[in-house]
């Protein structure tokens, strides 16, 4: 296994960190678009398969922003899930759908 590492600007780390920090960085730019701009990024990506993807090949911003839409629904009082498609703690139950991936959820899927 090749351990790459990145230098920019006198900055050096390796590709887990800059995965994960990354990661924190989108989802921080997503919520802080749609709280202070008023501009839902999330709606722009996912018109096409550039959502998924995100969520696909960057698994530390799924979970990154998995964590902070399980935090969003856990203060509105929503009962949650774990999605079957993401594996992340982002269904709200009522409305059966993953607010992090859109995957419709049945309380049938359990089983």
């Amino acid at each position: 296994m090749a351990f790459h590492t990145t230098k920019l600007h006198g900055f050096r780390m390796d590709e887990k960190t800059a995965k994960a920090i990354l990661g924190k960085m989108l989802s921080f730019i997503f919520v802080f678009a749609k709280a202070e701009l008023k501009q839902d990024f999330e709606k722009d990506f996912k018109v096409d398969d550039t959502w998924l993807m995100l969520l696909e090949e960057c698994y530390e911003f799924a979970e990154e922003h998995g964590a902070r839409i399980s935090t969003q629904l856990s203060e509105l009082d929503l009962p949650t899930g774990t999605c079957p498609a993401c594996g992340q703690e982002t269904v709200d139950l009522i409305s059966e759908m993953c607010a992090l991936c859109g995957h419709l959820y049945k309380t049938d899927e359990d089983d």
